[in-house]
């Protein structure tokens, strides 16, 4: 209750001396840079989330390719899913708790 009554005679000072313009414009400053800090967040989580959640496909594909192209062997239906097996424990071993970490840095 205390701080509510603390607001309110703030606006009532405020109102009195006819500070609305000058506060306003105080105020504006702190919500737009309020604003830009939390687009910013937003964008380095989407961005970390996005890298995380696209990695196990291009690191399938180009492990893929490369097996092909740079060896005259053949690949075995074996091989293959023990490749993407380790690709799934590489990824949440190493790239989701890494993205997971970024964003918690980013939080405070």
């Amino acid at each position: 209750m205390k701080t509510i009554y603390e607001v309110l005679d703030g606006i009532r000072l405020i109102k009195m001396y006819a500070w609305e313009k000058s506060f306003k414009g105080i105020v504006d400053k702190l919500r737009d840079n309020e604003m830009l800090n939390t687009f910013l967040k937003l964008f380095y989580e989407y961005v970390s989330k996005g890298f995380a959640n696209g990695t196990p496909l291009t690191a399938s594909f180009l492990t893929f390719v490369g097996i092909y192209y740079g060896s005259d062997k053949e690949l075995t239906t074996a091989e293959i899913f023990s490749t993407i097996e380790l690709l799934a424990y590489l990824y949440q071993a190493v790239i989701l708790f890494v993205g997971w970490g970024i964003g918690f840095m980013f939080e405070f």
